[in-house]
């Protein structure tokens, strides 16, 4: 008799044909919480590949895993399907810093003020329309890992859709709810771009300077 008990199933069913091959007329492989119970052999051509090998039913099991070495667990515990699917879906991280602007006042037109000056506050007072506090900005740094991104161009798409995610909350958002919205713009994003639905992690926090500032170094970057 010849029980694998060591290897991948694979490893496992070679071991068996080996066992074969060398004489051995009862050998079998047998699945994880299997259990086996032994009985005496009275007609070895009776017993077929198991011999007096018994499956007597089968043991509820949690599967347990080792970290190399530093830790181990549950599939849960290690974080095991989130890994899978970073491995195969990839991952997304932006940096996300906003500001917070305020309510522009809509000039008169007939108060004195140019036809450019009064249709830019216009427009600047119709974007702040949905909150009463205003607005909010914000400037986006994006990487990944694990993913194809068209030489950056991917990237540079998913910066712009985190940029412009911000515009529909008002000015004094809590940053857990531009995480949220963020999130959901640069998953759609990076699907719409790729076909890929990578893990996102959005960091946001207040930038300290005005929008004003945001858009001087805006310019300067891009000018560098």
């Amino acid at each position: 008799h010849f029980l694998p008990v060591h290897g991948e199933y694979a490893f496992l069913k070679e071991h068996e044909l080996l066992a074969r091959e060398c004489g051995v007329s009862h050998s079998t492989v047998i699945g994880n919480g299997q259990m086996l119970g032994v009985t005496p052999l009275r007609n070895g051509k009776s017993h077929g590949t198991l011999g007096n090998l018994h499956l007597l039913g089968q043991a509820r099991l949690q599967t347990m895993f080792n970290d190399g070495g530093k830790g181990s667990g549950t599939s849960e515990d290690l974080a095991i399907e989130e890994r899978m699917r970073i491995a195969t879906e990839g991952i997304i991280v932006v940096d996300l810093e906003v500001f917070d602007a305020p309510l522009v006042k809509q000039t008169d037109p007939d108060d004195g003020a140019s036809p450019e000056s009064a249709a830019e506050t216009a427009a600047a007072t119709a974007t702040t329309q949905k909150s009463p506090k205003g607005y909010l900005t914000a400037r986006a740094r994006v990487t990944s890992r694990s993913m194809w991104t068209d030489e950056g161009r991917m990237l540079a798409k998913i910066r712009d859709a985190a940029e412009r995610s911000v515009e529909s909350l008002g000015s004094g958002a809590r940053l857990s709810a531009v995480e949220r919205t963020c999130a959901s713009a640069v998953r759609f994003a990076a699907r719409g771009y790729s076909g890929k639905r990578p893990d996102v992690i959005v960091v946001a926090h207040r930038g300290s300077g005005s929008p004003s500032d945001k858009a001087r170094l805006d310019n300067a970057m891009s000018t560098a």
